[in-house]
């Protein structure tokens, strides 16, 4: 990653999208819910992530984009991380209501899709939004 990006205009820019697109979106989580969610699934997510969260805590009910994936709240990391059979992999998104989750493998970088292989699908968290802004084949 650049270490120039300015990830405030990134998160900015992404909330712009998903408003442009009649996403239904939940507000801003607090630190103190990253936090919990850090906690719950002993995994420390990435800068952006953190920052997207803040001014964004996910779709709002379920909501998708065109593509039919769900960015979950902090909540839902969590509620979602607890059902989970693997516990190297923390969810953060679905595709068609948990057909697959789209998430992070602990040891490993990157960000996977849940098949009955975890598949790797972008390099990092920047990369697999802008894949769902584009409604991009390789998520489904």
């Amino acid at each position: 990653m650049n270490p120039t990006f300015d990830f405030h205009a990134w998160a900015t820019a992404t909330k712009k999208e998903w408003l442009s697109k009649s996403i239904k979106l939940e507000r801003g989580a607090s630190p103190e819910a990253i936090v919990l969610a850090e906690a719950a699934t002993s995994f420390s997510f990435p800068t952006e992530m953190r920052i997207l969260y803040q001014l964004v805590d996910g779709f709002n009910n379920w909501d998708w984009t065109e593509g039919m994936i769900s960015l979950w709240p902090m909540q839902r990391i969590r509620e979602e991380y607890k059902l989970n059979e693997n516990p190297n992999f923390v969810g953060f998104a679905d595709f068609l209501i948990n057909s697959h989750t789209i998430g992070f493998y602990k040891d490993r970088p990157g960000i996977y899709k849940s098949y009955d292989e975890f598949n790797p699908i972008a390099d990092n968290f920047i990369h697999v939004i802008e894949l769902i802004n584009r409604n991009a084949d390789d998520l489904i």
